[in-house]
């Protein structure tokens, strides 16, 4: 691989990897090399395998981006020279052919005639005037560093520019394509819905104005109606009545009422239903783990153990793993929230650990005072003055408005 590079003051060369002495070898990245047995910092602006592709490159940067030549005093001392010898160029021009008419070449009786410059006048125009070669390309030549010239980029720059915008686009179109399928999904099942509860309504509907008028269905059009539905659903009449008074066909009651036991919301029940009856999807998460057996339907329990229970765990331990510990623990207490298999875990590797069942001491400032200090000072306050808002309280006993909220709501439910 051949790398153009470029140094801090704008000098253009092309070296080879193997030149690289330290950094990433990527566009835009600074990197140091050998140049000319000069170790140098550089930054790579080309990537490329052919030699001379790079080569033409590095030569049109260094012609059109390179730093200003010093020709400038070269070229205003030549033209002080040309202009002390004598006349200009066209004026000598003028002089030697002033008015001469060859043979076969005729005037204008009125003056307007035309000057024919012979070969050797217009061989000195040429060897007066820079030695420039003739260039191709639409470009200005200009030896000099200029900020407003046209630079030839290379094609290959455009092809590199493409197939990154390919990529990019590829990329956006199957993020959005699985959006737009799951969408779809969701508006055939809400489509789906929508016709069941129309058809059931204009069912419910229909009977009662028909018996308030006097008039009755005919068995053909009940019958219709029926096989509509239960095409739509591929249900009996018995079983399409059993699914509108249970909404939920493919769950057992049980695992229904260990969700509802479960679930803290109404919308953490749902989530977790979903999960259950789209668990074949792909985009779902997995079912939760809906147990007949609501000793070991996992709950999360919010009240710590206390010095006697850790106690107790410990003893139920020794002979018995720790599922099984966790279970007869709630067994044996019938009148506190079941633990799980993982807190005998955590208290067990704590025992081993520290070599103690207490809590490992917390970081930071220690308490200034306990839980009772501050619920008495706070009921002392409020019977002192009921009227007094929970900033105030808050300035004048240094503690949160949301800590005396809580402290005072639990005094209002004890009275």
């Amino acid at each position: 691989m051949w790398l153009i590079v470029c140094t801090s003051n704008r000098e253009y060369s092309v070296v080879s990897e193997e030149d690289v002495l330290s950094g990433n070898v990527s566009c835009g990245s600074r990197v140091k090399a050998f140049i000319t047995d000069i170790e140098k910092e550089v930054t790579v602006i080309f990537i490329g395998k052919n030699r001379s592709q790079c080569d033409q490159y590095c030569h049109r940067l260094s012609r059109y981006c390179g730093p200003a030549d010093p020709v400038e005093s070269q070229k205003a001392s030549g033209d002080e020279a040309r202009s002390g010898c004598g006349p200009t160029i066209d004026e000598s021009l003028l002089e030697t052919s002033e008015m001469k008419h060859e043979p076969g070449v005729e005037t204008c009786e009125n003056g307007e005639g035309a000057l024919k410059i012979s070969d050797v006048a217009a061989a000195r125009i040429l060897a007066n005037h820079d030695d420039v070669a003739p260039s191709t390309s639409s470009e200005p030549d200009n030896n000099n560093y200029n900020e407003g010239a046209n630079v030839e980029v290379p094609h290959f720059f455009f092809m590199e520019l493409l197939r990154t915008m390919k990529k990019l686009r590829s990329e956006c179109g199957a993020r959005f394509n699985r959006l737009d399928n799951q969408l779809e999904d969701m508006v055939s099942r809400m489509s789906a819905i929508e016709e069941f509860i129309r058809r059931d309504a204009g069912a419910h509907h229909s009977i009662p104005s028909s018996t308030n008028n006097g008039s009755s269905l005919t068995s053909t059009q009940i019958g219709n109606n029926d096989l509509g539905v239960n095409m739509f659903f591929d249900s009996s009449p018995n079983e399409q009545t059993s699914k509108l008074q249970y909404p939920y066909p493919h769950l057992s009651e049980v695992d229904v009422d260990a969700i509802q036991r479960e679930a803290k919301s109404i919308t953490s029940f749902a989530r977790k239903v979903d999960r259950i009856l789209f668990a074949s999807d792909p985009d779902k998460d997995s079912p939760i783990d809906a147990r007949k057996d609501k000793a070991k339907v996992w709950f999360w329990s919010g009240k710590h153990l206390n010095e006697s229970e850790r106690v107790h765990l410990l003893q139920l331990v020794a002979n018995r793993s720790h599922e099984e510990a966790a279970a007869e623990f709630n067994r044996l207490h019938p009148n506190r929230e079941p633990i799980r298999q993982s807190s005998v875990t955590r208290l067990i590797a704590k025992f081993k650990e520290t070599g103690s069942i207490m809590d490992r001491p917390r970081c930071g400032r220690p308490r200034r005072s306990t839980d009772g200090v501050n619920t008495a000072a706070i009921v002392a306050k409020f019977r002192e003055n009921p009227e007094k808002s929970l900033r105030q309280m808050a300035n004048e006993t240094g503690m949160s408005r949301s800590s005396i909220h809580r402290i005072l709501r639990a005094y209002r439910e004890k009275l």
